[in-house]
């Protein structure tokens, strides 16, 4: 599957941008596909630190467990996840100055088990949960 890119100009400080993003409190007041972490936010963004999150892509609900692999602050985040039936998933979320601004891109992947048969569609519903996570994001940070 390919590798989706989507980004967002927001009007804000990188600084605010990257508070916002790392607050996982509001995670699921902007994050599409985000239902919960049941066993609570991870309480540090650094590399190692692993965690659990129930999400909702398609209408089909997954387990995934996240492993953040790469940190630097106040820029960027990357996550490992393993998914249900052999799914994959790579997330970075990556914060850069743009003018009086900022701009927020996400760049996510999904490989591996049934996803696979269904690319396109995946494809598409991750393509369009990350348009909207981002609006909603834009608008938290105002």
């Amino acid at each position: 599957m390919p590798v989706i890119n989507e980004q967002v100009e927001v009007a804000a400080s990188p600084e605010a941008v990257w508070a916002k993003l790392t607050d996982y409190s509001v995670f699921g007041e902007w994050m599409v596909p985000h239902v919960e972490f049941p066993e609570g936010a991870p309480a540090k963004l650094e590399a190692g630190v692993a965690y659990p999150e129930k999400m909702k892509l398609m209408g089909f609900p997954a387990d995934i467990k996240w492993t953040v692999t790469e940190v630097e602050d106040g820029k960027s985040f990357s996550l490992d996840g393993k998914g249900p039936m052999g799914v994959n998933m790579t997330e970075i979320f990556i914060v850069e100055p743009a003018g009086t601004g900022s701009i927020l891109r996400i760049e996510s992947e999904v490989k591996g088990g049934a996803v696979q048969m269904m690319a396109g569609k995946v494809t598409k519903a991750t393509q369009d949960a990350l348009i909207e996570s981002l609006a909603k994001f834009a608008e938290l940070v105002k």
